[in-house]
């Protein structure tokens, strides 16, 4: 059994392996390590074997200058950040949680190259997993090497016109109703989301009446647990929340 450590940091292509490759950590300065091999035969001995190892000045391969998240259209968050400088940079990944410590992917950006000046990157969630989220900022280099840059955190606040519907029951079983205040002849799209953000069922109609209920029905089949229903009208988003599914 082998097992292979670095007196300063670096990744090895094969942990455990009898042979293995080295990557060292990035550093403004040169510096030396002192690479370690341990053999531990079937009787449980120990073997040691010691190598040093200089490791020459890399640059960083990336200088963040800032990664911010905020609401944007009262339900979707926008996330921006910059960079410096970014040398062997390959792509951006975004994650998202809604504890912030179990996080999923949401989003890769490609890099837009070695550069010594200023980038901006903008994306959009338009299904955050919460009202209060996460969002985690990894970039990895051409060769595989992945580093975390920084987590924010969001709150998304009620929207204004949330007094002006009502959903219910809620929990719900097999079908929800909405009733609101509508405008004549207005076309409305009353969709229902996952946590993760997956649309699972559309209705759309045309308000006839200021006053007008509507039923979401056979939705016997979804999982249990929480769905987010957004109420629509062309781009606008009229209401947003929060309903359980038993």
């Amino acid at each position: 059994n082998y097992s292979w450590t670095s007196s300063k940091g670096g990744t090895f292509s094969n942990q455990n392996g009898a042979t293995t490759s080295y990557s060292a950590p990035h550093t403004v300065v040169p510096m030396q390590t002192i690479i370690t091999c341990v053999v531990t035969d079937n009787c449980g001995r120990k073997t040691f074997f010691t190598q040093m190892l200089n490791i020459n000045a890399s640059p960083l391969p990336i200088s963040l200058i800032g990664f911010s998240a905020k609401p944007y259209q009262e339900t979707q968050v926008q996330l921006n950040w910059a960079t410096g400088s970014e040398q062997n940079n390959n792509y951006f990944t975004i994650e998202r949680s809604k504890d912030g410590q179990h996080f999923t992917f949401f989003k890769s950006i490609p890099s837009k190259g070695n550069s010594t000046s200023a980038q901006n990157y903008l994306a959009v969630d338009e299904n955050p997993v919460a009202s209060v989220s996460w969002y985690r900022l990894s970039q990895t280099d051409h060769d595989g090497t992945r580093k975390n840059l920084q987590n924010v955190k969001v709150e998304l606040k009620p929207s204004k016109q949330t007094a002006q519907f009502k959903t219910w029951p809620n929990p719900f079983r097999e079908e929800f109703n909405i009733e609101g205040d509508w405008e004549n002849d207005q076309e409305i799209s009353v969709r229902l989301f996952t946590q993760n953000g997956r649309m699972v069922a559309e209705q759309s109609f045309v308000a006839t009446e200021s006053r007008e209920s509507i039923s979401m029905q056979s939705l016997g089949q979804l999982a249990p647990g929480m769905y987010v229903v957004r109420i629509m009208s062309g781009d606008k988003i009229l209401y947003n929340n929060k309903l359980l599914k038993q």
